[in-house]
């Protein structure tokens, strides 16, 4: 083929503009690398040390900023780093669902990297088993926990190969039935005499002694004994988990009947659950305490524990989500702010990319004018595609929000299904917000185990709540109440 004179210059034009593209950005990264990798990493080493001290919304905040900074730098490693310290987090925080979406996102955009990082393997492992389980997904934590377990014994260092097997067996022992996780709680102090480093078995104790007074119900002795093993071990290595112990030993002691002592115990959890940001220990403290109360005859007391417990429980884990959201609104607002600098330190190379852009585009002009009207075509199909897929963005949007017992979840919902709302108005004006989201959670084909494991009630506490709205409604008692609902 012979090109025109025309044809040439506009060829030879391209290619050297390339080429000052490509000579641009590499002088533009190089002076950048490693003074901002080492600044994402010092934000990922205050995270975790955030996330070591039950600080998790702070670690968020930080890992969150390490997560934006790393990906405007296209920092691989700090991506992954901070996309797992997110997920972490999450996960000690209650939010599941979000946890396993950061998750989702290393595993389909970093799989190649985690296969090759022998010890991250290991941590999605056990932070996927612990997500799964906290769902109530036991055959799935299971599978986790024994890859877990299988990657634990290929450490060449046998301290780290038996402190592995002996987490990865902790996590098991979680996952099963009484029998199971005894034999596995057994399993572990077996590697009493192959380990230096005896921290690890104080979670074993502790898991040994509920075995003994909470499933078998028959030997608070037996259970006493490896309290007191607990503890000991936990002073003479100042745990930060020194707060479950006491707790336990606070509710043998209430077993006993021995109040007083018991109260005392309790007293000091709540102290160090308090210090470690530990809300679930506090609220069941306040009920310990208010059972102390009641059986010492102090009623005031045990009503004023009984109350600071029922408003703790409505508002803990809405109270976590806030928090999140608290430091995402940070990150968010500090990115605007910095995105006058961001735009000056760059401008020169947001011009040369604009000027080049242009001179490609005059080259394409010439060379494929004809393909405009496939492309053109292209983008319609792409646009058409988005419009039919949007129900079922919406819809799985929801589902996401109601499972995880997200403020946002009824607005959404009554956007998408607003006749719904309309027809239960017209039945029953006098419906409440907590009414309406309940009866969305109906809609949505929600058992009454899921609205139970959402919502962070009992199941007998769904069924009286489904109870009220028939009545509330008037639907006939020999009518499905999922039936009736979701006929609206």
């Amino acid at each position: 083929m012979n090109f025109s004179l025309k044809q040439k210059l506009w060829t030879f034009f391209v290619l050297i503009i390339l080429l000052i593209l490509l000579k641009s950005y590499a002088f533009f990264v190089s002076g950048r690398n490693d003074n901002d990798s080492l600044k994402i990493n010092n934000l990922l080493i205050s995270a975790k040390k955030q996330s070591t001290e039950f600080n998790f919304n702070e670690s968020i905040f930080l890992s969150k900023k390490a997560l934006r900074a790393s990906e405007n730098q296209s920092y691989r490693i700090g991506i992954i780093k901070s996309n797992y310290q997110i997920a972490f987090d999450l996960c000690n925080l209650g939010s599941y669902d979000e946890s396993i979406k950061y998750i989702n996102i290393l595993e389909k955009s970093y799989g190649d990297y985690i296969q090759d990082d022998f010890q991250l393997n290991i941590d999605l492992a056990d932070l996927k088993g612990r997500n799964f389980l906290a769902q109530g997904f036991k055959k799935r934590a299971k599978e986790e926990f024994r890859k877990e377990l299988g990657l634990a014994y290929l450490y060449k260092d046998s301290e780290k190969k038996y402190q592995a097997a002996i987490h990865a067996y902790t996590n098991l022992s979680a996952s099963c039935e009484t029998d199971s996780a005894y034999f596995y709680m057994k399993k572990i102090l077996s590697f009493r005499d192959k380990v230096k480093d005896k921290k690890a078995f104080y979670i074993t104790y502790i898991n040994i002694s509920d075995y003994y007074y909470k499933e078998r119900k028959v030997n608070i002795d037996s259970a006493l004994y490896y309290n007191s093993k607990g503890i000991q071990l936990a002073e003479e290595n100042n745990s930060t988990y020194m707060y479950i112990a006491i707790l336990q030993k606070a509710e043998l002691l209430f077993l006993q009947k021995k109040y007083h002592e018991s109260l005392q115990y309790t007293l000091k959890g709540i102290r160090l659950s308090k210090e470690r940001n530990r809300s679930e220990e506090v609220l069941l403290s306040y009920k310990l305490l208010a059972d102390n109360y009641r059986e010492l005859g102090d009623y005031k007391l045990q009503s004023k524990f009984l109350d600071k417990y029922s408003k703790m429980n409505d508002s803990i884990f809405n109270a976590r989500q806030t928090g999140i959201q608290a430091s995402a609104d940070v990150i968010f607002n500090e990115q605007d702010q910095n995105k006058k600098s961001q735009r000056t330190s760059s401008l020169w190379y947001i011009i040369s990319s604009i000027f080049i852009i242009c001179a490609i585009g005059l080259g394409l002009f010439f060379y494929f004018k004809k393909n405009k009207k496939p492309i053109e075509n292209s983008d319609s199909v792409v646009e058409n595609k988005s419009e039919t897929e949007l129900p079922n963005v919406s819809y799985e949007e929801i589902i996401a929000l109601a499972k995880g017992n997200s403020s946002d979840f009824l607005f959404r919902f009554k956007e998408i299904y607003p006749s719904f709302f309309e027809k239960l108005y017209e039945i029953e004006p006098e419906l409440i917000t907590s009414e309406l989201t309940f009866c969305a959670y109906l809609k949505l084909q929600f058992s009454t185990k899921e609205i139970a494991s959402y919502t962070f009630v009992t199941p007998k506490a769904v069924q009286n709540r489904k109870n009220r709205i028939r009545k509330k409604l008037n639907i006939p008692s020999n009518m499905d109440i999922y039936t009736w609902i979701g006929r609206l």
